[in-house]
């Protein structure tokens, strides 16, 4: 890590990692064998043209896709590292990266400054935005330099309900998650924000290309908030 002078190199390192995964993705994606399916085929006017299953590549338009977890965390994280190793020299990225492989224990104090830390993903603030994009964008460059197996494109979306599961498999992390907890939900007001400004930060993400592959916006309410409403209905 003594080779990281800056955000920029921290940015730049993560974006190597990505890049190496994705290409790990896309040679998995491109070595799975479909069921094939007759029914479906029956109604694709291109299938029954070329007399070629769904599943072999049949069909016009063969694009499919995969979700994301842990966008949030992610940006999170990075946006703690630049504020307090960065910019406050509060902490080495080596000192704070050693209290997060010991999984803050006995760090309260830089667990609880780790959680409120703003800004953070989805508020409507330029620099939250500019990053969560820069990282949209990049996985979407990356994606797009490789057609799948049939010829269509490989798309991607930013909302996978395994979010709970997924995160049973990674340690701690630097936006003050524990080990193996359940990642962040989605694009979610479940960090405090309110509604109006998780809206407007979903609005200002970028969603063109191949970036359509499901992405959902979740609400989160108290029981109290919900009676209050029926109330006043």
């Amino acid at each position: 890590m003594n080779e990281i002078k800056n955000f920029d190199d921290l940015f730049n390192l993560y974006k190597k990692y990505l890049k190496e995964d994705t290409e790990n993705l896309v040679e998995f994606l491109n070595n799975i064998t479909w069921d094939e399916d007759p029914l479906l085929s029956l109604f694709i006017d291109d299938c029954n043209k070329e007399q070629i299953d769904i599943s072999k590549g049949g069909a016009k338009y063969n694009n499919y896709g995969i979700t994301t977890v842990s966008l949030a965390n992610t940006v999170n994280s990075l946006i703690n590292l630049k504020k307090l190793v960065f910019e406050n020299k509060k902490y080495t990225l080596i000192q704070l990266n050693n209290i997060r492989k010991n999984n803050f224990e006995n760090e309260s104090i830089i667990l609880a400054e780790l959680k409120g830390l703003k800004p953070h993903f989805g508020e409507d603030n330029e620099e939250v935005i500019k990053l969560t994009n820069s990282i949209i964008n990049y996985l979407g460059e990356l994606l797009n330099k490789t057609p799948n197996k049939f010829g269509g494109r490989i798309k991607f979306g930013l909302s996978a309900p395994s979010y709970i599961s997924a995160g049973e498999e990674i340690t701690a992390s630097f936006d003050g998650r524990l080990n193996y907890e359940p990642f962040s939900t989605n694009i979610s007001s479940d960090s405090n924000n309110d509604f109006t400004s998780i809206m407007r930060f979903a609005s200002k993400l970028n969603y063109n290309d191949n970036k359509i592959n499901g992405n959902v916006v979740d609400l989160m309410a108290s029981p109290n908030f919900i009676m209050i409403i029926l109330r006043n209905s």
